[in-house]
C-alpha cells in the first residue's frame, strides 16, 4: 500500500501480513476532537488507499460520533475492529470490492 487516508487524513498503514493473494495492514483513526453528531444524523467517514500496482480504491463507512461524555453508548455498543475488504484489480488501474466484513471485537457483521 502507498498511502492510506480515513476522514480524509494521512494515517500510517503498517504491514501485518502478506501472502500470493492478500496482504492485511492495520491503522489508527482517533475521534479524540470531533464534535458530536446531531441527533439522528449519521456522518459519512471516507477511507481512501493507493495500492501498489493496483490503483485507488475508495469506500466510506457511516458512522455517529457521540459526546466525550456519554458513556451509555459505550456500554451497548461495540467497537469496529476490522473491516475486510476482498478486491479484484482492473487492468492495474482500477480496483473493485467485490465483498466487504465489518467484525466488531469478536462479532463479525
Amino acid at each position: 500500500m502507498r498511502s492510506l487516508s480515513i476522514g480524509g487524513k494521512q494515517v500510517e498503514a503498517i504491514e501485518r501480513a502478506r501472502d500470493g493473494t492478500a496482504c492485511a495492514y492495520s491503522a489508527y483513526h482517533s475521534t479524540k476532537g470531533i464534535p458530536a453528531s446531531a441527533r439522528g444524523h449519521r456522518e459519512e467517514l471516507s477511507i481512501a488507499m493507493r495500492v501498489l500496482g493496483s490503483g485507488y480504491l475508495t469506500t466510506c463507512l457511516q458512522i455517529k460520533y457521540y459526546r466525550q461524555d456519554d458513556q451509555s453508548h459505550c456500554e451497548w455498543g461495540a467497537r469496529l475492529h476490522c473491516i475486510e475488504l476482498d478486491c479484484t484489480s482492473v487492468e492495474g488501474r482500477l480496483v473493485t470490492v467485490d465483498r466487504e466484513t465489518y467484525r466488531k471485537l469478536g462479532i463479525e457483521s
